[in-house]
C-alpha cells in the first residue's frame, strides 16, 4: 500500500493559515495566563487589608 500525499499540496495555504492562527491563540493564551497568574500570586502573598477580599479568589481560582 503506497500513500499519495501529493493531493495535500493544494491545501498547504490552508494548513499554513491554520498554523498561524493556532500560534496566535497560543501566544495570547500564554501572555494572559502569565499576567493573571502573576497578579493572583501577588494578591495571595500580599499583607494588604485592601486586597483581603480578593485573597479568597486568588486562593480558590488556581485550585479550581
Amino acid at each position: 500500500m503506497k500513500l499519495d500525499f501529493s493531493i495535500l499540496t493544494g491545501y498547504l495555504p490552508l494548513f499554513r493559515s491554520g498554523l498561524w492562527i493556532t500560534l496566535q491563540f497560543t501566544l495570547l493564551s500564554m501572555v494572559v495566563g502569565f499576567a493573571l497568574g502573576f497578579i493572583l500570586a501577588l494578591i495571595k502573598v500580599s499583607k494588604s487589608k485592601f486586597l483581603a477580599p480578593l485573597r479568597w479568589f486568588a486562593t480558590f481560582y488556581p485550585s479550581f
